[in-house]
């Protein structure tokens, strides 16, 4: 609650999300389609949303951004976001923004995950007022994502 009566810089936010949130995320065509795009996220949210979606990302996930640990038939392992699921194929949105076919007959389990790609504590590694910022920064995000943001 005290952080929520605190202002932020958004031009220093706007450095921290380049530095380390667009690794995962996208805002316009800057950084990566794997979780969820935040052109818009100040339209979406509000400031205490978006301060514990950074604070605690596990506390409101939209279903679409729970992952799911695949094993194939062969033992392979891989992990992502069902992106779609079409013509014997599962498509899984993996980390780094890749999109890999996977044949659906090749898995032999598919286990949801009850959590966020999303690592817990990445405020640890800013100061206050680049938290601050970032979140500043991110509330002001008020652009609905083009086409070709979503399509990467």
């Amino acid at each position: 609650s005290e952080l929520l009566k605190m202002k932020g810089d958004a031009g220093k936010g706007k450095l921290v999300f380049e530095k380390n949130c667009v690794l995962c995320h996208q805002v316009g065509d800057k950084g990566v389609n794997f979780g969820p795009n935040l052109s818009d996220v100040g339209l979406r949210l509000r400031r205490e949303q978006i301060l514990q979606s950074i604070l605690d990302p596990n506390a409101m996930i939209d279903k679409k951004y729970l992952g799911v640990l695949l094993q194939t038939r062969k033992g392979q392992f891989l992990t992502g976001f069902i992106e779609a699921e079409a013509n014997g194929l599962v498509m899984l949105r993996q980390q780094g923004g890749k999109l890999n076919p996977v044949q659906a007959a090749s898995i032999a389990l598919k286990i949801p995950q009850k959590k966020t790609f999303m690592p817990l504590g990445l405020e640890k590694a800013m100061t206050t007022d680049e938290f601050l910022g970032l979140v500043e920064y991110l509330v002001g995000r008020k652009e609905k994502p083009g086409p070709a943001a979503t399509a990467k």
